[in-house]
């Protein structure tokens, strides 16, 4: 809103802002612009515990899929080490295989002699033994899935492991860090803040007056204020289809390049939108 008010104040001055006449071409005017990281994340971790050790601080650049915070996780490692050693485990579905093996050879020897020599095995005999038989078979799948079930939980140990070690989500810097090692973090608390600052997102309210005048891909030149100074190009991402009736002015948001981090982010600036013969054709895709 603050930038709102400055832009309303600033065409008041120029007298354009309630002046009855039609606005002029947007490439034209300037207008107040505010420099802004292309988001901020607050880190946290997947699990409570006592942190272990940070790796970053304030100020660090920082690379997606870093390590940032390791929180103690010696429980979680003997579980997984547990659950490795149980999946590794075949003996079970050895031995259950060697019954079923010894069950089915003696069903089969009884059902031979019986055919030679009926009063030889009775049939409570022969019964037994083809039942054993089926039990050792029934084993043999009890502890296939004996085993199977140990894998997914030295899977599940391997995810609440993951969970003890925080990865950055993003390439940016470390713009804040709330906990150090020693602290116990719980469930709602944050660890630190990043920023994306490449690129950079330049925010510009303008007048409803000059709606419909740019389009998605059109480009301007940015001016961040001094000491940093300098022209930039920054290219049309967005384009507010709802005016903001209080002001009376719509919003627009560009991109900026920031290649090695040159421009800080939370900077104003002075915008001038170019004529489209100094555009390059072709709109860009949005932002990931």
């Amino acid at each position: 809103m603050a930038m709102r008010v400055l832009v309303v104040s600033g065409l008041l001055a120029m007298g354009l802002a309630g002046a009855p006449r039609a606005a002029p071409p947007l490439d034209q005017a300037e207008f107040d612009c505010l420099m802004d990281a292309h988001s901020r994340v607050k880190v946290a971790a997947g699990a409570a515990g006592l942190i272990e050790r940070v790796h970053v601080d304030r100020g660090d650049r920082v690379r997606a899929g870093q390590l940032l915070v390791e929180l103690d996780s010696s429980v979680e490692r003997a579980n997984l080490d547990l659950a490795r050693s149980r999946a590794a485990n075949d003996q079970p579905i050895e031995a259950a295989r060697a019954r079923f093996e010894r069950a089915r050879r003696t069903a089969e020897r009884l059902q031979r002699l019986k055919q030679i020599n009926a009063g030889a095995v009775t049939e409570s005999q022969l019964d037994e033994a083809l039942t054993e038989a089926k039990v050792a078979g029934i084993l043999i799948r009890d502890a296939e899935f004996a085993m199977e079930s140990a894998r997914l939980e030295a899977r599940r140990s391997e995810a609440s492991l993951a969970q003890r070690r925080v990865l950055s989500p993003l390439d940016g810097v470390v713009i804040e860090r709330t906990m150090a090692a020693g602290e116990y973090r719980h469930d709602q608390a944050s660890l630190m803040t990043l920023a994306r600052i490449d690129p950079l997102h330049v925010e510009v309210f303008v007048p409803v007056a000059f709606f419909g005048q740019t389009a998605l891909g059109a480009r301007a030149e940015i001016r961040p204020e001094e000491p940093i100074g300098g022209r930039h190009i920054a290219t049309v991402i967005v384009i507010d289809p709802v005016i903001d009736a209080a002001s009376s002015t719509f919003g627009i948001r560009l991109r900026l390049p920031n290649p090695e981090y040159r421009l800080p982010a939370g900077l104003r600036c002075r915008i001038r939108f170019l004529p489209p013969e100094a555009e390059t054709p072709g709109a860009p895709s949005r932002d990931p």
